[in-house]
């Protein structure tokens, strides 16, 4: 059980069992990689990291070649963000009167967001085809205006 990147996508792994569609609606919060482009070197260590990371979520970790400092043209953090993140296009950072930075971000992934049922995962497909019994598994209720579109 828990979660891996593989070529920067999010797998998450868990026993199997019917239905595991309807458990990304409990899912909280989701672990992406973010790409910090211009990276101030002044910054380029852990508690810099954290600081710059931290307006996005909860970093948790950051790539090899980051650690040791082997590319520096940018710095990639592995952060847990909440599924309603709004992933923000930069962070500014004042490192005092005369010095500020505006960081860039790029997301190497973005989970897709059902418009329909506002949930993580590709579930309009699900919502459309799925049967009675698993529409209310996801709490749609008969007869809603998600129902008869």
């Amino acid at each position: 059980m828990g979660s891996l990147h593989i070529a920067s996508q999010l797998f998450i792994l868990r026993p199997w069992k019917l239905f595991v569609e309807a458990e990304f609606n409990d899912l909280k919060t989701i672990p992406v990689w973010v790409v910090m482009k211009k990276f101030p070197m002044e910054l380029w260590d852990d508690e810099g990291f954290d600081r710059v990371a931290s307006t996005i979520g909860t970093p948790l970790f950051v790539d090899k070649l980051t650690e040791t400092m082997a590319r520096t043209s940018y710095a990639r953090v592995c952060v847990e963000i909440d599924t309603k993140c709004t992933y923000p296009d930069h962070a500014t950072v004042v490192l005092d009167e005369k010095r500020t930075f505006k960081i860039p971000f790029e997301y190497n992934w973005k989970p897709q967001r059902c418009t329909r049922v506002m949930c993580l995962g590709i579930v309009s497909k699900i919502v459309q085809r799925g049967s009675l019994k698993q529409r209310r598994r996801m709490g749609i209720k008969y007869g809603s205006k998600l129902e008869q579109s």
